[in-house]
């Protein structure tokens, strides 16, 4: 559903308030906490939050100050103010804003739980039917678009090689700094053919440029770019006033409340446009020369990553653009060729890719080695990729989707960067035709997201971590977490835990208090409350029942 965070200073009133929200609610809730004002500013430039609960007056900082951060990191937040008596200066100071409520600490945990979830009902309103594709004026003409288009493809197409002039992005409108680095996130509309594409450019251009600039943080500069057949990019900056202080966490920041507002824009644009959009994200500052180099890594990643899925969001891994170094020196590639091969044949898209990343490198990495070596290397799999065509009587449905006279024929192509995105989108292809290759990702993501749950109950199991872990947007997870296994994931987790623990309460010695960290909670009562919510006994009557020693 979202995440919370919870802020007081008396521990005894945030651990209450946290094992409420965490094993008396059953909806998938992300719980945080922090027992100071510094400690919430560090969370919320670090993680998204849907709701916040604080309390109105803490040490070092009142919760008007406090509520200014949380409205500049992240403006659709709902924010619910605790205090044990009325603040009404708090309240007169604040009441023009419609998305704050405020509750006494006297209220009975029914009233705290109903006040919150009214917050996260108010959230999914608020992208349902705050925003529409109809109410949407138009902000730019059809033809400036095109120019714009134009300007930013020879800039990727030309690999950076064109002069950039300030006063030409800002007569094209185009809100970037040309001296100054930016953030460039890869998108991809999920569903749009290549014809339906061409044919609504204009409208999707205008319902992803108002939705974007409408949940982005207003002190991050944001353009959107379309480049080809439902691709497109994000560049984005901070604004001037901030530009100044830029260093390397400032721009960790940037990003963290960047991707924070991705996953808003997935859904509204969902629900609004009735289209699935698909981001590839990427915490590395790029200029406009290496921008061309930038796109199509991210659009490898998306093809090889993504593939057929729906409304993921995948970071970029810092480890991958170091990967394959010696991908295009002389060596012996057969061992790398035929896991292509086993993993063509046992119908694994997520393994073949990934060995298919680790063989060919990035675009940079292409760049800078010899051709005649990179061009060994592209006929390698291309024949692989054509045996197994033909070996499985493929080539004429393939043939549809792609031509495959370019396979053989690499001479051509303009250049090895063309060659190698053909290969992935040529793979791509034959998994498509293959039948349920985005089923089988998706199943395979949610067997990695199960496999990551079975091995770490007794860590902080979030809903983001475990989105993090599937390259899933956190609301889809939930959604086809719950349609797969007929459960939301805090009960999944719940059964889990508690069978860890039964397990451990029969077979070991160790102390209840012991057990209870060790299958993921907080502490000793939280974990005897759950334990007899599901089996109806505590954890002592349960091991004095079924103990083997």
């Amino acid at each position: 559903m979202g995440s919370l965070l919870i802020i007081d200073d008396e521990l005894d009133i945030l651990e209450s308030l946290q094992d409420m929200f965490l094993y008396e609610v059953s909806a998938d809730i992300d719980v945080y906490t922090a027992n100071s004002a510094r400690k919430a500013i560090q969370l919320l430039d670090k993680l998204k939050f849907d709701v916040v609960m604080t309390d109105i007056r803490m040490p070092g900082m009142s919760g008007l100050e406090l509520f200014k951060v949380i409205k500049n990191n992240w403006p659709q937040c709902r924010v619910i103010f605790l205090t044990g008596y009325r603040e009404f200066d708090y309240l007169y100071e604040i009441h023009d804003y419609k998305d704050v409520r405020y509750l006494l600490k006297s209220e009975d945990n029914t009233a705290i739980i109903r006040t919150v979830m009214e917050a996260f009902d108010d959230i999914q309103k608020m992208i349902e039917l705050e925003y529409t594709a109809q109410s949407l004026e138009l902000e730019m003409d059809k033809a400036q678009m095109w120019l714009r288009k134009e300007y930013i493809n020879q800039l990727i197409y030309n690999k950076g090689k064109r002069e950039i002039h300030q006063q030409q992005l800002e007569e094209l409108r185009i809100p970037i700094q040309s001296s100054f680095p930016m953030l460039a996130f890869l998108f991809r509309l999920d569903n749009a053919g290549a014809e339906d594409f061409i044919a609504e450019e204009f409208v999707l251009y205008q319902n992803i440029f108002h939705i974007v600039h409408h949940f982005m943080p207003d002190h991050i500069r944001v353009h959107v770019h379309f480049v080809t057949n439902g691709y497109g990019i994000l560049l984005l900056q901070p604004e001037p006033a901030a530009a100044d202080l830029v260093h390397e966490i400032q721009w960790e920041r940037i990003y963290t409340l960047s991707f924070g507002a991705l996953e808003y824009i997935q859904e509204n644009f969902r629900k609004t446009v009735h289209t699935s959009i698909s981001f590839v994200t990427s915490t590395e500052p790029c200029s406009f020369q290496e921008l061309h180099f930038h796109y199509e890594r991210l659009k490898r990643l998306a093809i090889s990553r993504i593939g057929l899925s729906e409304q993921m969001i995948l970071k970029e891994d810092n480890h991958a653009q170091g990967t394959a170094e010696a991908a295009f020196t002389p060596m012996n590639v057969r061992p790398q060729i035929q896991l292509l091969e086993t993993y063509l044949e046992m119908r694994k898209p997520v393994s073949y890719f990934e060995t298919l990343d680790t063989l060919l490198g990035t675009p940079e990495q292409i760049q800078s080695k010899y051709y005649d070596a990179a061009l060994a290397l592209y006929y390698n799999v291309a024949v692989t990729l054509l045996n197994f065509i033909n070996e499985n009587n493929l080539t004429a449905a393939v043939a549809e989707k792609i031509n495959l006279d370019k396979l053989m024929n690499a001479g051509n192509q303009t250049s090895m960067e063309h060659l190698i995105t053909f290969l992935y989108d040529l793979s791509s292809r034959i998994f498509e035709t293959l039948g349920g290759e985005a089923r089988n990702r998706t199943n395979e993501a949610l067997q990695k997201v199960q496999d990551y749950i079975e091995n770490n109950l007794h860590e902080d199991l979030t809903l983001n971590r475990l989105a993090e872990v599937g390259c899933f947007n956190a609301s889809y997870l939930s959604r086809i977490f719950k349609q797969t296994y007929g459960c939301n994931l805090s009960e999944y987790i719940g059964k889990g835990r508690v069978e860890l623990a039964k397990r451990l309460l029969r077979t070991s010695n160790e102390r209840i208090h012991e057990i209870s960290r060790k299958v993921g909670y907080t502490s000793a009562h939280s974990f005897t409350r759950v334990f007899k919510q599901m089996t109806g006994i505590t954890p002592q009557e349960y091991r004095d029942k079924y103990g083997e020693h």
